[in-house]
């Protein structure tokens, strides 16, 4: 089948892992040999659900739709900047919220930097491309736990904390930025 066939989608595929390239190119076996199937929650879902994107379903919809409550905006399934920013932000904050949830606290070393890196790039899109100028990404945190909660209880059971974790952080990248700002306008005025 063509690769450029708008007939077909490829729903699953298999990867069989064996091998793991070293530094010098050379391979070595695995010890421990397995299958991925590539077939990942959304990719289903959005199949069952005759969508063409993961975005585009129930487990997206309704972080995107509190989105627009938050931002005042709206959601119109393209690929200009804010409907972008639309699915960054949801994406990240499923991520987040599922992280932090399960006890990863925002850092600088390791996953809680993986963490503070997602924060603070949600909060970017935020900023730049739905012009949001305080903290809002916690209030998505509900609507998340929501979406997952029956299957993810302790996002329900942790949804005050991650809120709080998130808001913070928000918090402080806002003075950040707002530093970062200040002295990039002083520096570019003297130039």
């Amino acid at each position: 089948i063509p690769a450029d066939n708008d007939r077909y989608m490829e729903l699953w595929n298999l990867v069989f892992m064996q091998f793991m390239r070293t530094d010098d190119g050379s391979l070595k076996e695995l010890p421990n040999k397995h299958v991925d199937t590539g077939l990942g929650l959304e990719r289903l879902v959005a199949t069952l659900q005759g969508s063409d994107s993961n975005y585009h379903t129930d487990l997206f919809m309704p972080i995107i739709d509190a989105i627009g409550v938050e931002t005042g905006m709206s959601y119109e399934r393209s690929e200009h900047p804010t409907d972008v920013a639309f699915r960054v932000c949801s994406d990240h904050m499923r991520a987040l919220t599922a992280a932090l949830s399960d006890g990863v606290s925002p850092g600088n070393t390791g996953r809680g930097y993986v963490m503070r890196r997602l924060i603070r790039r949600a909060a970017r899109f935020g900023t730049q491309e739905l012009g949001m100028q305080k903290p809002w990404l916690y209030k998505l945190v509900p609507v998340v736990a929501d979406v997952l909660g029956e299957a993810f209880p302790e996002m329900r059971e942790r949804l005050e904390h991650v809120q709080l974790i998130i808001k913070d952080e928000e918090l402080s990248f806002g003075r950040t930025l707002h530093r970062g700002i200040t002295l990039f306008d002083q520096l570019a005025s003297s130039v």
